[in-house]
């Protein structure tokens, strides 16, 4: 009995050890500390609305016209490539004429036969018209009777009618010629200007519609930039303005100036606008993007404007938003998560139009390690 008891509190012992360990282990678990990073941050201050803004734009032809043939098949040959120059004239594609063909051959064969009719009812109202004017001569001298004379008249007058009516299926028939001439000619795709294949739609043993876009011929080496420009600068834009392009990849500036503002509805980006290169350059392509600098741009809603850093502002499915870090009594912050609506990019980043207000402190730098209610402290703000 004694030795029962004495393992039974052995065990105990055991478990009893065991579960402190474990206590101790969660406890200690419990207690750690997540480690406090610091984060570089801004101080929310008005500017004002005068600044260099930034939009986006793409390089593209300046003329650029979308070819179709005027008539439907199937495409036989394509005879030039992207990029490729051609001349005026040049024959660039051709369907399958055989059809048209067969109906110009049928054509022609209807002008000949009303080409021979015309002729038989011209020799026709010649006797006609002769032996009317025999018949009316016997006539007047009483030699006839009055039927065979109003018989020759009504003979010289159907003639005259045949003859009218073979010359009208003839021209008829001279226009089906034309037509079938025309549809035949129709299935090549001509040049109408010297230029440059931007584009292919088409390939060999296609079929194609009528009007159905081809292929884009662009005009020789003269570029311009499409752009969007936003509603509250739109009336402050005059064409022949000076802006700056930049091409990016290739790391250049070019001067430019405003070709076209359009005054129509804007898209969804803004409304658009077209930038002409001052300067010809041969180092640009279509196709290329680009930023435009337009300097002296004021704020039509307000004269002072809330810029951010551009590394300060993130976005989700939801929409733009921003960490703004409040103060903690121990010296800490913690970061709180904001939505924000964003305007446009300028020279000194991003101008906030609604969801910030002056002397708030938001993040600029570790943004990606932070999240709504994260302790942190501050480095030195690192925008100007």
């Amino acid at each position: 009995m004694k030795n029962k008891l004495t393992i039974r509190l052995a065990r105990y012992r055991v478990v009893l050890v065991v579960v402190l360990l474990l206590f101790i282990g969660c406890k200690g678990k419990v207690e750690e500390k997540e480690s406090i990073r610091p984060v570089f941050y801004q101080k929310i201050t008005t500017d004002s609305g005068n600044n260099q803004f930034t939009i986006p734009g793409v390089i593209v032809y300046d003329k650029e016209s979308k070819l179709s043939f005027k008539v439907g098949g199937v495409i036989t040959n394509v005879n030039v490539a992207v990029g490729q120059k051609v001349a005026k004239g040049n024959v660039l594609a051709t369907l399958d004429g055989t059809d048209y063909y067969v109906n110009l051959t049928k054509a022609n064969a209807s002008y000949d036969a009303a080409d021979a009719n015309v002729l038989n009812a011209e020799v026709q109202l010649v006797n006609a018209k002769s032996n009317y004017l025999r018949i009316e001569k016997l006539y007047v001298k009483s030699h006839t009777s009055l039927s065979e004379f109003e018989k020759a008249k009504a003979q010289y007058e159907n003639a005259k009618g045949a003859l009218k009516a073979a010359q009208s299926q003839e021209k008829a028939s001279k226009a089906s010629v034309k037509s079938a001439q025309n549809q035949l000619s129709y299935s090549r795709l001509l040049a109408p200007i010297d230029g440059t294949v931007s584009q292919i739609f088409i390939e060999d043993n296609e079929m194609i519609g009528a009007g159905t876009p081809a292929m884009i011929l662009a005009s020789d080496d003269v570029f311009e930039v499409k752009a969007s420009v936003p509603e509250s600068w739109i009336n402050q834009l005059k064409v022949g303005q000076k802006v700056t392009i930049i091409v990016g990849s290739l790391g250049e500036k070019f001067k430019g100036s405003l070709k076209e503002v359009s005054p129509d509805a804007p898209s969804n980006t803004g409304y658009p606008v077209k930038i002409a290169f001052i300067e010809s350059t041969s180092v640009i392509k279509s196709g290329m993007s680009v930023k435009v600098y337009i300097p002296n741009l004021k704020s039509s809603e307000s004269s002072q404007v809330i810029m951010v850093d551009v590394d300060s502002v993130s976005k989700d499915e939801n929409g733009f938003f921003v960490y703004v870090l409040i103060a903690n009594e121990d010296g800490t912050y913690i970061s709180k998560l904001r939505k924000v609506e964003v305007g446009n990019l300028t020279n000194k980043g991003y101008i906030i139009t609604k969801g910030l207000k002056s002397n708030e402190l938001i993040a600029t730098a570790g943004i990606r390690f932070l999240y709504d209610g994260k302790i942190v402290t501050l480095k030195e703000s690192t925008f100007k």
